[in-house]
């Protein structure tokens, strides 16, 4: 009896020390490229640990928010290759055109491997503002 209770409270033991959800928060703040705003875009977030992925749209005003960003270290990447051009919703009978809001941003901001930013964010509602340059 001893040793299934043993065994019990080691198990007991183990799952307290198993990690909960990741804990996460509100991430905002505003992206330029050489001082001038990005106007559309997203901007990625991954956790340290690669369990958490998510992203927020770039705003034409150059600002972001991201629910739902992972609380401590972080890598960022801002995407906007793909926002170079409007796609017209399908049967629309448009052609896709030039997105007049798409600000050209470095290929290296677009995987988190090569952007170069990080970040820790902290508990409660947090700010980060991404300055990109050209060079």
């Amino acid at each position: 009896m001893r040793s299934r209770l043993g065994a019990v409270a080691a198990c007991l033991a183990l799952a307290g020390c198993a990690k909960g959800p990741p804990e996460i928060t509100t991430l905002s703040g505003r992206v330029t490229v050489d001082g001038k705003p990005v106007k559309s875009g997203v901007v990625n977030v991954v956790s340290e640990d690669d369990v958490v992925r998510t992203g927020g749209e770039i705003a034409a005003d150059g600002t972001y928010r991201i629910v739902g960003a992972p609380v401590g270290p972080v890598k960022l990447s801002v995407s906007t290759e793909d926002f170079r051009v409007v796609q017209p919703e399908p049967g629309a009978g448009v052609k896709p055109r030039p997105n007049p809001l798409y600000v050209a941003t470095p290929k290296k901001y677009e995987t988190f491997d090569t952007a170069g930013l990080a970040t820790t964010v902290p508990r409660g509602e947090a700010t980060y503002d991404i300055e990109l340059t050209s060079k």
